[in-house]
């Protein structure tokens, strides 16, 4: 997976250029090693078999742009969390990437950061049309107005909504 270094936090309001320097950044490629290897396994363990499910891209309908975003928040006690994502054009092509890493929190509340960055890029391109789509299903049918519970403040909820009604049509999608 190629993953989009920064050397500094993209500011919160960004130019409408930094929608096509950011692109220029330098990819570091990191490879997970794997989850369980061989030598650790004995014997007599039986043959590990992942399910495997493939996950395809789908482009937004025409005169729509794509966000996809996603949060990360570590379990092993280093307090690291990250958010990332990126927003395609209508044609599939990556308009802009984004990394970076943020305060460790619950994962509702860094999925919620994902999705804000995310819009606010979004909307320093001068977005018009946006289809949003994250792992969150929770987030996802708060923002559709399908539940009314959340793992996040009513602040964040609050700009979600406000940067989603920002633009001229904007759909939430769960993937």
């Amino acid at each position: 997976m190629a993953y989009l270094h920064l050397q500094q936090p993209l500011p919160l309001h960004p130019p409408a250029s930094l929608c096509y320097y950011v692109l220029r950044q330098p990819i570091h490629i990191h490879r997970r090693p794997p989850l369980c290897p061989s030598s650790v396994l004995s014997s007599s363990s039986p043959s590990f078999q992942p399910n495997r499910v493939m996950v395809r891209w789908t482009p937004p309908r025409a005169g729509y742009f794509k966000l996809n975003f996603d949060g990360s928040v570590y379990r092993d006690g280093s307090g690291r969390a990250s958010i990332g994502g990126a927003i395609r054009g209508p044609d599939g092509r990556v308009v802009l990437a984004f990394a970076e890493t943020t305060e460790h929190s619950t994962v509702g509340v860094v999925e919620a950061r994902a999705l804000i960055r995310g819009l606010r890029l979004a909307l320093a391109c001068s977005v018009q049309r946006l289809v949003v789509e994250g792992d969150d299903l929770v987030l996802v049918q708060l923002l559709r107005g399908e539940k009314t519970q959340t793992r996040i403040p009513a602040a964040m909820r609050d700009e979600i909504l406000g940067l989603l009604g920002r633009f001229a049509g904007s759909e939430v999608q769960h993937c």
